[in-house]
């Protein structure tokens, strides 16, 4: 137990050594998600753009009232005294384009609205296109991008219905696929979209990784590293689901400094010969973990069957990168195993202690840290 203790505080000195006082390191880079709804009349394409209310802000300079107000008659007064900003930002960001040529962008109203308990700007566009009927569409899309320091990442999901079969399909538009044309998409490609959305997500969130690391590092059988895998999985698709659904919701203020939390606690469970509720744990804790990956996809408008469609490609793609951790992460703990007793004991406790620290560490700054 001393042995513990000293490399637990030992790993928690050099991460905190690392990362300094300062450090920006986070469980998730900073990312958000918008909406775009496009129908067209003619040669004329109406575009709903919802955007987080908060991040549009930045993006467009307003002040710091206008950030920190909570009174949405302040904010669509804030963003209406910032109309040319506005429109400016979104002319070269979103662009639409009829045979190849650009149509012409109006900015016509501006509105607040609501998304996962969160401000939403609601913004409604017409572009206005030079062929009399467009025989194809193309959408151009570069809002928040990454060099403009608003925000590390942005999705948009794209409901449209530019075809003349008065079919809506759905696209999603982040930084690696920033545009689309119409006649050029099959479901096939939009699941195989979604599916990588969701596949990248959880790449992206060292905090799920962490956790996948300590339930490998944890088990100690091949059987029960199996059947926590299993009950993580069930717990975090049921949850996303559900959140998906709106049928429950918590704010991310609680959500993410539990995810990191259970980082330290099942590294910890692990290294302690596991408690008795070991599956229990992972269960509670793969619910927490399909909450944050509906914050991830956010797709409301009920159980239609493109919401079903995103929602169980998305979910795919989480299970195909878990699969990929557990890939590499198992025949390295295998081969830690095989060394001499001592030496096998002493790399797993470091490890474990290493992940446990940064857990420890990532609440205490959510914990500290100012509330938005």
């Amino acid at each position: 137990m001393r042995v513990v203790v000293r490399v637990l505080v030992v790993a928690l000195l050099a991460i905190a050594g690392v990362l300094g006082p300062g450090s920006s390191a986070h469980a998730h880079v900073r990312d958000s998600t918008g909406y775009s709804t496009l129908t067209h009349r003619g040669n004329v394409v109406d575009y709903l753009l919802e955007l987080p209310y908060v991040t549009l802000a930045k993006a467009v300079g307003l002040d710091d009232e206008a950030l920190t107000t909570s009174d949405n008659r302040v904010r669509t007064t804030a963003l209406t005294g910032a109309r040319e900003q506005l429109h400016a930002y979104l002319d070269e960001r979103v662009v639409v384009r009829a045979d190849g040529v650009a149509c012409d962008a109006s900015l016509n109203g501006l509105a607040m609205t609501r998304r996962e308990k969160l401000p939403f700007a609601e913004i409604d566009l017409t572009y206005r296109c030079p062929t009399a009927t467009p025989a194809s569409y193309t959408v151009e899309y570069s809002v928040f991008r990454f060099e403009e320091g608003v925000i590390d990442g942005h999705t948009n999901i794209v409901d449209h219905a530019l075809n003349d079969t008065g079919r809506t399909e759905r696209v999603v538009l982040d930084r690696g696929h920033t545009s689309f044309s119409t006649g050029q998409r099959s479901w096939l490609a939009s699941a195989w979209q979604f599916a990588q959305l969701g596949f990248t997500y959880l790449l992206g969130g060292l905090d799920h990784i962490l956790f996948i690391l300590a339930l490998a590092i944890g088990a100690r059988t091949l059987r029960a590293l199996g059947e926590n895998v299993v009950v993580f999985t069930a717990a975090h698709a049921l949850a996303l689901l559900a959140a998906a659904m709106d049928w429950v919701w918590l704010p991310p203020s609680i959500v993410e400094p539990l995810i990191v939390l259970s980082v330290a606690f099942v590294a910890l469970d692990g290294l302690m010969n596991q408690s008795r509720h070991r599956l229990w744990s992972v269960a509670a804790f793969g619910l927490l973990h399909g909450l944050a990956f509906a914050g991830a996809l956010r797709v409301d408008g009920g159980a239609s069957w493109h919401f079903l469609g995103s929602l169980f490609s998305f979910t795919l793609g989480i299970e195909a990168a878990q699969l990929l951790l557990l890939a590499v992460a198992v025949p390295i703990v295998v081969l830690l195993r095989r060394f001499p007793p001592r030496w096998s004991a002493l790399a797993t406790v470091t490890v474990t202690c290493l992940v446990a620290a940064v857990g420890l560490l990532w609440f205490a700054e959510h914990l500290t840290a100012p509330i938005a």
